[in-house]
C-alpha cells in the first residue's frame, strides 16, 4: 500500500494505493479518523461496531482500469478541479 498527500491546493488530498484501488479522501478526514482510532486504542471512548474501518473516500478508481485505460483516466481526472499533475505522476509512478 502506498500513500501520498498533496498540499499544493486549497484542499489537502490524501491518495492511497492499495492492492485493488486508488482512493482519494481529504487529509482532514484522515486526521479525524486517526484521532478517533487513537482514542479507541487508548480506551478513551467506547468502540462502536458500526465505526468505519477506514476514512471516508470521496473518489476511487480500480487500479486495473487505470492501467488498461490510462489515457482515458488521465483525461477524465484532469477535468476535476482538485486533481493535479503531481497526483497523476505519483499514481503513474506507483502503478505503471
Amino acid at each position: 500500500m502506498k500513500e501520498f498527500v498533496t498540499e499544493n491546493i486549497d484542499r489537502n488530498i490524501f491518495i492511497k494505493i492499495s492492492d485493488n484501488f486508488i482512493t482519494f479522501c481529504f487529509k482532514n478526514d484522515v486526521n479525524r479518523f486517526n484521532e478517533r482510532q487513537h482514542w479507541i486504542n487508548n480506551n478513551d471512548i467506547e468502540v462502536d461496531e458500526n465505526e468505519p474501518k477506514e476514512p471516508t473516500y470521496f473518489y476511487w478508481i480500480d487500479k486495473e482500469d487505470w492501467v488498461k485505460e490510462n489515457e482515458h483516466w488521465i483525461s477524465h481526472m484532469e477535468r476535476k478541479n482538485w486533481f493535479t499533475e503531481e497526483m497523476k505522476n505519483y499514481i503513474n509512478e506507483n502503478i505503471l
